[in-house]
């Protein structure tokens, strides 16, 4: 009996101390499920924000020891005062290797984020609102190294603050692969990202660290709206390019992956692009243009560029009443000079080939008071070795006026060179003069009814001058009325009457020189004088000849006109019907000055200049 009492009295004892067991077990497992979970938030928060510079904040935290794994939900990685978090995630799961309970740091196995959202801002000094971001591990500071990172569904905003008004470029849908981080190097981790850019793929792979800050990645886009990327070509132009799209990789090297600033290689295309001034007026269309061998430096401030090939392009050129035209808004902004506004310089850039295929071209010329419009096709052509300094910029242009006559323009020409340098030929052959009535009407006062005009013509630009030597050839010219309210520069009807031989072809040349740097200077008044100058040489030389040899004076001269055998009856007559008699020139104004381009005192314009 004794016995049974003290064996039941120890199993009492023990089943005292298993109970015991039990609940210390179920005290430690009930902590260690409520501890673990806020020891592991409050060492990861205050890691990050160790590391990061930033608080960094964490909804709720779930802990599975025997995976050694953790939940995140809600983390959050402040931004800067006012503005959006830096990273935030929806969900973030983790396994950790065991070594990460009890060494300092974190060793992260596997890193998975749902949802994120992250914030990359190069701010106006040219650093990187992430320099600091998973930044420092050496030293005092604790590592953080993960093997492997993924993403899905994320957004990315890329904010940069250095033009005049930021730019933020976002991707979303983005899924990442990252491996190999490690904060106690300055290797950086391989990245391979697919995402959305305005509703076409993008990819983008390479390599990205944060401590030092460097980016080595080649992007991948297709047939993206160009106007989501306007704000970056207007660093390349000055036009607005509203529509179209762009295809293209890229490369992009920054931080201490370049040895220059941050620097762009890219090859891509364009299609049904349309482009205006920034005031909304037409400048050109382009059907598909391919760019070849882009390379920026932001260091430098300086694009090159190998080829642009122009499929099917169409311009809108506009001469103004100031004589100036509407192409300067292609140029980059700052001209080329290398001299921007302010501390900055204006890009300078220069293009090895321009090639154009079945080009248009419509002219319009308003310093007139009526219009002129010209529309060239069929062009064909290069114009290589274009930017400052970049050599003569060689130019060959072939196509058609008004879709029937030839032109073929030649030589060099550097648009960005200062002073300005050039040597050119032109060349157009049997153009409607009724295409050109406005400018003949302007020298002549008189309607044009027929005729053709063959221009071959000499361009030499020297030090901002142009010295432009033309053989004119016109065929076939019939005026028509004078034209009402307009005082006529010449006597037009007599001097054609006078050239215009049995063929119906009146040749002549005109030699013009226009300093091209004067902001006053009337353009048609030059070409003006030096087409009644030329017409006065012309007509001068075989007159007073003939004066010479009839031995007389004044009027004879006047009477010997009147009987040249080079159409004069109906220069005589239109001058008769067209002019009252005035009394005869006298004998001084008979003598010539001798000059090629200057006027003649005693030259029949200027005698009939006096009848009217």
């Amino acid at each position: 009996m004794a016995i049974r009492n003290k064996a039941a009295r120890g199993g009492h004892r023990k089943g005292r101390w298993l109970a015991g067991l039990l609940l210390v077990a179920g005290v430690l497992v009930i902590g260690w499920q409520w501890a673990l979970p806020r020891y592991v938030a409050t060492r990861l928060t205050g890691t990050l924000s160790a590391m990061t510079g930033r608080e960094v904040t964490v909804k709720q935290v779930e802990v599975t020891p025997w995976q050694a794994t953790v939940r995140l939900e809600g983390l959050r990685i402040a931004g800067e005062a006012g503005q959006p978090p830096v990273l935030a995630s929806r969900e973030v799961d983790a396994r950790l290797a065991w070594s990460s309970l009890w060494h300092p740091g974190w060793h992260v196995e596997q890193l998975h984020f749902t949802a994120p959202r992250l914030r990359l801002i190069w701010r106006e000094d040219g650093t990187w609102n992430l320099a600091q971001l998973f930044g420092g591990g050496g030293g005092e500071k604790a590592p953080l190294r993960i093997d492997r990172l993924t993403a899905e569904q994320g957004r990315f905003d890329w904010v940069n603050r250095r033009p005049s008004r930021p730019v933020t470029l976002s991707l979303a849908s983005a899924s990442l692969t990252a491996t190999g981080y490690d904060s106690r190097d300055a290797e950086p981790m391989k990245l391979d990202v697919k995402a959305d850019w305005a509703g076409r793929p993008f990819t983008a792979e390479g390599t990205l660290g944060f401590a030092p800050w460097q980016a080595d990645l080649a992007f991948r886009v297709e047939a993206l709206p160009v106007a989501v990327v306007s704000r970056y070509v207007a660093y390349l132009t000055r036009a607005e390019v509203p529509h179209g799209t762009l295809s293209g990789r890229v490369r992009l090297r920054a931080g201490s992956a370049s040895s220059s600033g941050t620097t762009l290689t890219a090859q891509g295309s364009l299609a049904d692009i349309q482009a205006t001034t920034p005031d909304g007026a037409p400048l050109g269309r382009f059907a598909h243009v391919a760019v070849e061998g882009v390379h920026f430096d932001s260091e430098a401030s300086r694009l090159t560029i190998d080829a642009i090939r122009l499929a099917h392009p169409w311009w809108q050129v506009t001469i103004d009443e100031a004589l100036t035209t509407n192409l300067g808004a292609w140029l980059p902004p700052g001209g080329g000079s290398g001299q921007g506004q302010g501390k900055r310089r204006g890009l300078r850039w220069s293009l090895a080939r321009l090639a154009i295929s079945d080009g248009r071209v419509a002219l319009e010329d308003r310093h007139l008071s009526r219009p002129v419009s010209l529309k060239l096709a069929a062009l064909h052509g290069d114009w290589t070795g274009l930017g400052a300094g970049e050599g003569d910029g060689a130019l060959t242009l072939d196509g058609r006026v008004d879709g029937e006559s030839p032109l073929r323009i030649e030589g060099t020409f550097q648009p960005l060179k200062r002073p300005l340098q050039g040597d050119m030929t032109l060349h157009v052959e049997q153009l409607a003069l009724t295409t050109f009535a406005p400018y003949i009407r302007r020298f002549g006062g008189y309607r044009i009814e027929q005729g053709r005009v063959t221009l071959d013509a000499a361009y030499r630009i020297r030090d901002g001058r142009l010295r432009a030597e033309t053989q004119v050839v016109l065929h076939r010219l019939d005026l028509g009325e004078p034209v009402p309210g307009e005082a006529p520069d010449l006597p037009a009807r007599l001097l054609v009457g006078l050239l215009q031989g049995d063929d119906g072809v009146i040749r002549f040349e005109v030699p013009v020189t226009i300093p091209l740097d004067d902001p006053e200077l009337d353009v048609g008044s030059v070409v003006g004088q030096a087409i009644r100058e030329a017409l006065e040489n012309l007509v001068t030389s075989p007159l007073e000849t003939l004066s010479s040899v009839a031995g007389g004076e004044g009027d004879e001269a006047g009477d010997a006109g009147k009987e040249s055998p080079a159409g004069a009856d109906s220069g005589s007559s239109a001058a008769e019907s067209d002019r009252p008699e005035s009394p005869a020139p006298s004998a001084d104004e008979t003598e010539s000055t001798g000059s090629p381009t200057g006027s003649p005192k005693g030259s029949l314009y200027q005698r009939a200049r006096t009848r009217e």
